[in-house]
């Protein structure tokens, strides 16, 4: 997970299909999470207000 500025917030490399991030911890804002695989990178625009 990434800040609007780059820098890397959490990293989770665990294997699993199905994983919740807490990111209650973080302030209100814009997040980026990248997921891959061995085949693709999908990164998707989060907000928490």
């Amino acid at each position: 997970m990434y800040d609007n500025f780059g820098n890397i917030l959490l990293i989770k490399n665990d294997g699993s299909t199905n994983e919740a991030l807490n990111i209650e911890h973080l302030p209100a804002g814009m997040y980026i999470i990248e997921i891959s695989n061995e085949r693709q990178i999908i990164s998707k625009k989060i907000i928490k207000q």
